[in-house]
């Protein structure tokens, strides 16, 4: 087969599959099929340059949605057509065993319920009915907080039966990395809990470890092995596939897994970006905890959207003033303490056992 009909049988498949995607219907193998494509697409020599993919997935997008009302073009899989629309009640839902968000802005889901029950739930979430009688969350989480906000015992669900573990760690995936309010924290972590793919059977710091290793090989500064190229090549792959950017640019990224809670915590509810992160996590020795020198330094960042390098200056400036007011006390306690060696001399023998004892309970507290 020329290239030129390999591309437009992978055109046509990709076409299929968008089709697919835009009613709910695709497998989580299918899900992952169709960013394989998109990413092959992307590199075949087509004489369309990379910028342009997008605007070529939102003109398949188009021809697709056409498919729709020409009937006996599109015939959904054995598995598609199991799926059915039921009202599942909340305590049978079971979230996944993977945490794919490390926290909900309860502010949002308050807002959401009172859009559900002014207009209803437009979208069903989407289950996976297990053998033990629970359906696990593949979409719709924050749907599912929303309704127990309202006093809610059932949801409206588009229940599907018959899928792998694989399918569905693919299928949450999908979900949750295509959408715009989910932390970068979480992205990083979910972008290696699914490298498992690629990378089987190894622990996140061996996962980490690799990536970087990977990183390192691409840019000439270790030594070439078959081992590394293909390393490198399934990671550059998952990159494209799961939307991550370039391989460096993950790797500057997988610093937010180190990074203190409390900074993860303004990640996550998208109060500074990740090179604020960044400027913040050189302190993460510090404390910063609400009412500490170092919180009330975020807290000014956050109210101010202070830029990265705007960050880093008052950062610098918190450094002097604690070490400044580090400075003072220690010369205040110096300073009392030579006032008070002036005062010992002039105790009795009942009085000095007293400062004795009450100088031994100091050192037993802040030396032991």
């Amino acid at each position: 087969m020329s290239q030129v009909k390999t591309i437009e049988a992978t055109k046509k498949e990709y076409q299929i599959l968008v089709n697919r995607d835009m009613h709910n219907m695709l497998t989580g193998k299918e899900i992952f099929r169709m960013k394989e494509l998109e990413y092959v697409l992307k590199k075949a020599d087509t004489g369309e340059s990379e910028g342009e993919l997008p605007k070529q997935r939102e003109e398949v997008k188009k021809e697709a949605s056409k498919l729709v009302s020409s009937p006996g073009v599109f015939v959904p899989s054995e598995e598609a057509t199991s799926n059915r629309i039921e009202y599942i009640p909340l305590s049978k839902i079971v979230y996944p065993e993977f945490k794919d968000r490390s926290g909900i802005d309860k502010g949002k889901i308050e807002r959401l319920a009172k859009s559900i029950e002014a207009v209803g739930l437009i979208q069903p979430v989407v289950l996976l009915k297990q053998d033990d009688g629970k359906y696990l969350k593949i979409s719709g989480r924050r749907r599912i907080e929303a309704i127990k906000v309202l006093g809610r015992t059932k949801i409206k669900a588009d229940v599907r039966e018959g899928i792998n573990r694989e399918d569905v760690a693919i299928m949450i995936a999908h979900e949750n990395l295509e959408r715009e309010d989910l932390s970068l924290y979480d992205k990083v972590r979910q972008f290696i809990f699914f490298m498992d793919f690629y990378l089987v059977g190894l622990s996140e710091d061996e996962k980490i470890s690799i990536i970087k290793r990977s990183d390192n090989l691409k840019k000439g500064n270790v030594k070439s092995t078959e081992e590394g190229e293909k390393a490198l090549e399934s990671i550059e792959r998952a990159i494209e596939v799961f939307g991550m950017g370039s391989l460096s640019s993950l790797v500057r990224k997988l610093g937010v897994l180190k990074m203190p809670e409390e900074v993860i915590a303004k990640i996550n509810s998208n109060e500074i970006g990740f090179k604020v992160a960044v400027e913040a996590s050189k302190y993460k020795n510090k404390v910063f905890k609400e009412g500490s020198s170092f919180g009330l330094c975020l807290k000014e960042i956050v109210e101010n959207q202070c830029s990265a390098k705007e960050a880093k200056a008052m950062f610098i400036l918190g450094i002097k003033k604690e070490t400044k007011e580090k400075d003072s006390t220690a010369d205040r306690v110096s300073v009392k303490m030579n006032e008070f060696k002036k005062i010992i001399k002039n105790l009795n023998e009942s009085d000095l056992k007293q400062v004795e004892r009450n100088i031994d309970k100091i050192i037993e507290k802040f030396v032991t």
